[in-house]
């Protein structure tokens, strides 16, 4: 047979438009005979099945869809739709891929109506194995249409409780009751597992009451230690510039990504060691007992902190601004530094 122009496929399916539609729409199609379709296929030498398989196939989609407007289909329009399956000349393959999308899209609305509150009580499970049934979907397809959508609901939450880098207690509740009640797991990776548990500890220090350490300093009385390292202390070659700006603070741990650090440079040309050995967090200093001699920068003289993947970099308003270089907690040490500072009033 002779391939047919593309007008003489439209002008088919404006006749084949012009027949199903007002049937279709009048809840009528078994009204239409295959012969009338046949006659029409001939009267344009076309073969439809060939020449406009996607438009046949558009025909049964759109009908589905509006028979499952309600979420359901009825035994009269399984009827019609069976004899649209045969006069179109569709085969099962085809009829059960258009049936899975357009119940799947449906079912999936519907699973994500249940969940929006992070919740499935038996009343919702319920709904949800009844819309299965109606909608005719296989249990693997609606399962797996629950899992992924639920899934997507834990980690949605998930993302937004850990937005800034902490989990609060009651976000940590609540992320374990949706998935207790949903019955899905977050998936949990070596790295998302250590993640939650720094996220838990960040808040912590930003508002618990944080434990101090007892130290082999001669602290005056109400001065606490938070935290110490053994670390280097390097100061920069040239000062650099720095912004006046009275007694506003800013402190750059408060926004930084505090887990996934990058490296500082410490070259020769900028920086120098000063001195290494243990380094000291209280509620007012950071102090260096180095091998050479004890230093200490007050807490009241930050202006900013830069924490890197090598270490933590003091920005103070006067005097030298020392990078103290150790590997190991500089996230917890940057925290705490800005709880610290904020501490003081």
């Amino acid at each position: 047979m002779v391939q047919p122009s593309e007008e003489q496929v439209q002008a088919a399916l404006v006749d084949l438009n012009a027949l199903i539609s007002p049937a279709l729409a009048e809840q009528q199609i078994a009204r239409v005979s295959i012969s009338q379709i046949q006659i029409i296929a001939a009267t344009h030498l076309v073969q439809l099945q060939r020449d406009a398989t996607a438009e046949l196939e558009g025909f049964y989609r759109d009908y589905l869809r509006n028979c499952l407007r309600d979420r359901a289909i009825s035994e009269e329009e399984a009827d019609s739709l069976a004899h649209l399956k045969h006069i179109l000349g569709l085969n099962d393959q085809v009829v059960s891929r258009i049936h899975n999308e357009v119940a799947q899209a449906i079912y999936e609305a519907g699973v994500e109506e249940v969940i929006s509150d992070g919740r499935l009580d038996p009343a919702e499970q319920r709904f949800l194995e009844k819309l299965q049934y109606d909608l005719r979907l296989p249990d693997d397809m609606a399962q797996q249409i629950y899992q992924q959508e639920a899934e997507d609901y834990l980690q949605q939450f998930y993302r937004y409780a850990t937005a800034d880098e902490r989990l609060s207690p009651e976000e940590g509740k609540e992320l374990n009751a949706i998935a207790q009640s949903l019955g899905v797991d977050l998936p949990m990776d070596t790295y998302t597992q250590a993640a939650l548990n720094r996220y838990r500890l960040y808040w912590v220090i930003d508002n618990g009451k944080l434990p101090t350490l007892e130290v082999d300093l001669d602290l005056p009385a109400g001065e606490v230690c938070y935290f110490t390292v053994e670390a280097s202390w390097y100061e920069r070659r040239q000062a650099q510039p720095r912004d006046r700006l009275g007694h506003i603070h800013f402190y750059r741990a408060a926004y930084q990504n505090l887990i996934d650090l990058k490296p500082c440079p410490l070259n020769e040309a900028d920086w120098q060691p000063i001195d290494n050995g243990p380094v000291y967090l209280t509620n007012r200093r950071l102090i260096l007992a180095g091998q050479k001699e004890t230093t200490a920068l007050g807490l009241d003289r930050v202006l900013d902190i830069k924490a890197c993947q090598n270490g933590l970099e003091v920005i103070s308003r006067s005097g030298p601004s020392p990078f103290v270089a150790f590997e190991t907690g500089v996230d917890i040490l940057a925290l705490l530094m800005g709880r610290a500072i904020r501490d003081l009033g």
